[in-house]
């Protein structure tokens, strides 16, 4: 029996079994898991948490200190190198995600760059340690590819997305209701994001007051944090306290409902339940998960287009791009309900091109290359 090549598969964030942080987490998890069932042995290192869960089949240990704060020691550096120092001798390869492995090594390192507005993760990229580097669109391959040494070490695997998404869900009070008091009579606005001053609140809230001047029955919902990191945690309360803020003094405090964060076996329900959702993010955006399991389920989307956010779906896919500096322009699209045209166009634009057996055939491809 031929064993199984060895992968040491590096994240700086813990690996829940149901994870609540976003969609790349749970894409990562997910394909972790697929490649794990087939022709390698996936062996996960990341940081401790409460909130850990086994992953389906995964060899995953939670053994790193959290070093994302800015109050790291030097002793928990120094700890999680010698534990990374240990287990790397024992795996063939290392994926590393979203952050740059810290040991000189011969091996080779497959770097997964799932973000490129954040310092870590750009430090990751430009490092240059590892020997091949995965996008998710051209868009952000493309942002920073001439700063590589050889784009030959750059490629594109776009993701998939979850078959879960790919068929509207009729809403189930008693899954809602877990989250906040649907009203059937009620028009639900979504902006599903975690909070963040770039990902646009403020945009959503100002269009929700004036769209309540034409029509009372329309609400806005935001989620609340996720389980996060040690070191988001008081950002992101401090923010969501300044949102409540501003709709208190907008005088819509009965119009927007914040409610805990969607679980993700329960967001084809909640995308479902929108009239649209919202996507007003000034990042650039390297995906857009959320978008896309918004139209799969049905739900259109308007958006600033930021980043490669028309590449994943592109414009009039049940997707309509809007300048953020006329973004008041929403109002008449709701309005005139031009947001539900082509809906059907984008779903099926997204079932053809996100597919799982694809993604997992090209990173397979991928692992073996550098195994052989």
């Amino acid at each position: 029996m031929i064993s199984k090549k060895k992968i040491l598969l590096y994240t700086y964030y813990p690996f829940f079994d149901k994870h609540l942080a976003g969609g790349v987490q749970v894409f990562m998890r997910k394909l972790a898991e697929e490649l794990h069932r087939e022709d390698f042995e996936i062996n996960v290192l990341c940081p401790k948490s409460k909130n850990f869960g086994f992953a389906k089949g995964l060899n995953v240990y939670p053994v790193l200190e959290d070093i994302e704060n800015d109050d790291v020691k030097p002793k928990s550096v120094y700890l999680n190198l010698k534990i990374l120092e240990k287990y790397l001798d024992n795996n063939d390869l290392l994926w590393t995600i979203d952050r740059y492995f810290p040991i000189k090594t011969n091996k080779p390192i497959i770097l997964s760059l799932n973000a490129i507005c954040y310092e870590k993760e750009l430090f990751a990229f430009f490092n240059m340690e590892w020997t091949e580097c995965i996008f998710l669109s051209e868009y952000s391959r493309n942002l920073i590819k001439d700063y590589s040494r050889s784009n030959n070490n750059m490629q594109i695997i776009i993701p998939y997305i979850d078959s879960i998404f790919y068929k509207q869900k009729y809403c189930l009070e008693k899954i809602i209701g877990k989250y906040f008091e649907y009203n059937s009579d009620l028009k639900y606005i979504l902006f599903p994001h975690r909070p963040e001053k770039e990902k646009g609140h403020f945009y959503a809230i100002r269009i929700l007051h004036k769209l309540l001047k034409s029509d009372d029955s329309y609400r806005l919902l935001i989620p609340m944090p996720p389980i996060s990191r040690k070191a988001d945690v008081e950002a992101e309360n401090n923010y969501i306290n300044e949102l409540k803020d501003e709709v208190k003094s907008l005088g819509v405090l009965d119009k927007v409902i914040f409610h805990n964060w969607i679980e993700y076996d329960d967001l084809p329900y909640y995308f479902s339940i929108g009239e649209l959702s919202l996507f007003f993010s000034v990042l650039p955006e390297t995906f857009g998960f959320s978008l896309v399991q918004s139209i799969g389920c049905g739900t259109p989307a308007i958006s600033f287009g930021s980043g490669c956010l028309t590449e994943t779906v592109p414009q009039n896919f049940g997707h309509i791009v809007i300048d953020k500096n006329k973004y008041m322009e929403a109002i008449n699209i709701i309005l005139n309900e031009t947001v539900y045209e082509n809906i059907e166009k984008g779903i099926s634009f997204i079932r053809e091109r996100y597919s799982l057996k694809r993604v997992v055939s090209e990173y397979k491809e991928l692992f073996k290359k550098h195994l052989s």
